[in-house]
């Protein structure tokens, strides 16, 4: 359908508003960026409609300022909108960002954890039919849902979640891949951290015979895998076993930078390894490197 008269002459000052919106969001002032895209998107709405590809692109632009601008009630009204079009368009695969705003939004509402790993799912889902997880969705539940989750105490959740990761990676990548590696990692230390020591372990030992075989030599995922098992094991009251891998998780890890907080906390796990098996001068012996690595951390820092 063409234009009439009256888009023809207010839509150049839609167009003016939404310009301003993205110049004054890619500046950071964000409660007027939302100023302008509600003036654009109500006079696109006006003369274009609502299923005008520029009406949707400045409803897109506005949830994110919202977002930004901590207008979240708000925002979760028209990230909604803005999911509903990608779906009916067609576009699921588009509307991951959203979603995973959207999913944000609800995790900082306690009453509402549900519906924020729903929406995950939800994410998880429309990823394996793309054949990938993104890196923004590897973050999001890595550093944000995941955190959340155990916070609240929502372990049936999270296993959930980490188990559908996993599933998507071993079958769209491979065992060997290092993201299958690090899903393999993540839900064994979930549980590791449910006292399911068993079920952790023995998912441990299998990241780390096959990070063994598919990583470089001295690889640092290779270190933390070992690292995580060799704690494991310790609770396990594994001792040789776990020393064993601690020493070498550590050797690869201080190859790396013995700076870094992932050398410093193989050092710890010596130090509650040779605690646990009664061993205090090797413990001793160990915590007195961590002073030093810490202080040269600090310095590098």
């Amino acid at each position: 359908m063409g234009l009439d008269i009256l888009s023809l002459s207010e839509e150049p000052k839609a167009a003016l508003h939404h310009q301003l919106g993205e110049a004054l969001h890619n500046l950071g002032h964000e409660d007027e960026a939302v100023k302008e895209y509600t003036l654009a998107l109500d006079l696109r709405r006006k003369v274009l409609g609502e299923e005008h590809r520029l009406t949707f692109e400045t409803l897109r632009d506005l949830s994110v300022a919202l977002d930004n601008s901590g207008k979240l009630d708000r925002a979760e009204v028209v990230l909604r909108e803005v999911i509903a079009y990608r779906v009916a368009h067609s576009e699921p695969g588009q509307s991951l960002g959203s979603r995973l705003r959207l999913a944000r939004i609800l995790l900082l509402r306690r009453d509402r954890l549900e519906e924020a790993t729903a929406l995950i799912n939800e994410v998880l889902s429309i990823s394996r039919a793309r054949g990938e997880i993104d890196f923004e969705t590897r973050t999001f539940i890595m550093f944000l849902l995941i955190p959340l989750l155990e916070m609240h105490g929502r372990p049936a959740q999270l296993e959930s979640v980490l188990q559908t990761m996993l599933e998507i990676d071993h079958d769209l990548l491979g065992k060997e891949h290092i993201n299958t590696l690090r899903s393999m990692s993540w839900l064994a230390e979930f549980l590791y951290n449910q006292g399911k020591l068993s079920q952790a372990e023995a998912i441990f030992s299998q990241t780390v015979s096959t990070g063994r075989r598919v990583l470089p030599e001295g690889d640092q995922s290779l270190g933390t895998f070992l690292r995580e098992h060799g704690r494991c094991l310790t609770a396990l009251q594994q001792y040789d076993e776990a020393e064993a891998a601690l020493l070498e998780a550590y050797l690869i890890l201080s190859a790396i930078d013995p700076r870094k907080s992932l050398t410093i906390n193989a050092g710890r796990a010596l130090v509650e390894l040779y605690e646990a098996w009664g061993k205090p001068a090797k413990a001793a012996q160990w915590r007195a490197k961590l002073p030093e690595v810490e202080g040269a951390n600090e310095q590098g820092e």
